[in-house]
């Protein structure tokens, strides 16, 4: 998953919240992805999922 941001300074802290949103949002999406592939979701499905991630994109 997406790390960046690990080692900056105060002045940078709102860009490293902002990342770690992002990061925590992306790993969600794909953790629901591969909840769907190991319950048998056909490849529309998360197909589907990866559509409305991008959708929210910011």
């Amino acid at each position: 998953m997406i790390s960046a941001a690990t080692n900056v300074s105060p002045q940078d802290a709102e860009v490293q919240a902002q990342l770690r949103d992002l990061r925590n949002r992306n790993a969600a999406v794909v953790q629901g992805m591969s909840r769907q592939a190991r319950d048998g979701a056909t490849a529309a499905d998360p197909a589907r999922t990866a559509e409305l991630a991008l959708r929210a994109w910011p």
